[in-house]
């Protein structure tokens, strides 16, 4: 009944960058044919907008229309696409030296007369719908909104919480995590108990140190302190764990046209046979966005031991193919990846004070996630409601916190997943510490948890029983 809910463009993710993705990463340029197949499919991308257009159109119809602020961005991004010539767009200038002179010559052509007037008839398409939408709204608006945000949640979460239950969730693990953050400021004397834990974090935020100049030499020095924390990370995490994958990651910036609506940072796995790695992207248009205090716990979820450890063994393992390329079980997926964090956070593998409390505010941050996706699509709040509550209790600059909570308006449900898996793979592990004492191993439980590949979490639950139950057995055999 929801099969046509979902925005097909949003300032987040959809055909734009769908596109961007495809022309510049998944398409490989190594012989001469390679460029030719990218020229014909620039060529159909007008039959891919048109597709876009007549599905908004039917939406329309049915009374599904995008937030306002979400038509706004993407004009914009759309907007910025058609003001480059051909020649200097992302498209042609990917060629470069790639390809020969005719190759160029017939993809500016394809990009003049075909692909700019298919984008230009989309710009109408949004400008049409902006008159029309006259708020910015959770799906609760929509055509059986609360019917959809709970079909959302269960998709997300794997789980039958119900919207109330998570809501409850996140204020409780909010005020946890928030204790935590202020102990850690006690021990660096920068305790202020006439304020709260957001107003401690943003003041630290003030501090330069902590922070990459705004230049081109700024953002190359804050891509190679990736990499050794990422190197840091091979040495002291990698121990922890039996199974480690084979295919390298790459720490990359964020494409520069994609900056404006995309996340801090996105993992993008590995081609299935490994030759292309996996890319952990982070989004440097303002360094002022990427303190340093944040950069290892971010290292640790997108890249290594979180999503590319994840992701890269789901390839590589004994899996069927179906299973390999569909990682759409949310609460797994971000739940491992948090999970990971706080496993560093356990092993002291954050430098100091400050790249725990770096930590804990990732952590808080996706308790307060609980809070405001609930709250947008179920309790009906807005906009402004929901940026207030995130910046009052992570203390994140408000230009970040835009850009989360505008994510939430256009991916219903997706945010809760994070904390609610990582809470069940903490919960599965101490009820294996429980259940199996002394023979409890952390590497065979990694083990467990990561041989599944993405899974539901009641499947999660029935792997992990049976590592217990195989470990208990294997115990009791007698030795020959």
């Amino acid at each position: 009944p929801f099969l046509f809910h979902a925005y097909p463009v949003t300032q987040l993710f959809g055909v734009f960058q769908e596109l961007s993705t495809l022309f510049t990463v998944l398409h490989r340029l190594e012989v001469p044919e390679d460029t030719d197949n990218y020229i014909k499919r620039l060529e159909k991308i007008p039959f891919l907008l048109q597709e876009v257009r007549t599905l908004m159109a039917y939406q329309e119809k049915e009374g599904i229309i995008p937030p306002r602020f979400a038509l706004e961005k993407s004009l914009l991004m759309l907007q910025g696409f058609l003001k480059s010539k051909p020649t200097e767009h992302l498209f042609y200038t990917h060629l470069l030296g790639k390809a020969d002179k005719k190759q160029l010559s017939l993809a500016k052509t394809v990009l003049e007369k075909d692909v700019y007037p298919a984008y230009r008839a989309l710009e109408k398409t949004l400008e049409t719908l902006l008159i029309k939408a006259t708020e910015n709204h959770g799906v609760w608006a929509l055509p059986d909104g609360d019917a959809y945000y709970a079909h959302c949640l269960k998709g997300h979460t794997t789980t039958s919480l119900t919207p109330q239950e998570i809501h409850d969730m996140g204020y409780k693990e909010v005020q946890d995590i928030k204790a935590q953050i202020r102990i850690l400021f006690q021990k660096e004397g920068l305790d202020d108990p006439s304020k709260n834990v957001g107003e401690l974090i943003r003041d630290l935020s003030k501090d330069p140190r902590f922070y990459y100049a705004n230049t081109e030499e700024g953002r190359a020095l804050c891509l190679e302190d990736f990499n050794k924390i990422l190197e840091r990370s091979r040495k002291t995490l990698w121990p922890l764990f039996n199974m480690t994958p084979k295919t390298k990651v790459m720490v990359e910036r964020v494409p520069i046209t994609d900056e404006l609506g995309a996340p801090g940072a996105y993992y993008l796995p590995p081609s299935l046979d490994g030759s292309r790695p996996g890319i952990f992207y982070a989004n440097l248009r303002d360094m002022r966005e990427m303190p340093k205090y944040e950069m290892e716990t971010l290292a640790v979820h997108e890249a290594e031991p979180g999503h590319h450890f994840q992701l890269s063994l789901q390839n590589e393992i004994d899996l069927p193919t179906l299973r390999k390329i569909e990682s759409g079980y949310t609460a797994y997926v971000e739940g491992w990846a948090l999970y990971t964090e706080k496993l560093a956070y356990e092993e002291n593998f954050y430098s100091d004070s400050f790249y725990r409390i770096g930590h804990l505010q990732a952590e808080l941050l996706r308790a307060v996630r609980l809070v405001v996706d609930t709250g947008i699509h179920y309790k009906k709040w807005s906009r402004e409601e929901a940026i207030a509550y995130m910046e009052k209790e992570t203390g994140i600059d408000n230009k970040n916190v835009v850009t989360e909570i505008e994510r939430y308006f256009v991916l219903p449900g997706q945010a809760c997943a994070y904390k609610i898996g990582q809470l069940k793979i903490l919960e599965l592990r101490k009820k294996a510490k429980d259940s199996l004492g002394p023979l409890f191993s952390i590497q065979e439980f990694h083990d467990a948890v990561l041989k599944l590949g993405a899974v539901p979490i009641p499947v999660l639950e029935k792997g992990v029983a049976l590592y217990i139950e195989e470990t208990k057995t294997l115990s009791k055999k007698p030795l020959r």
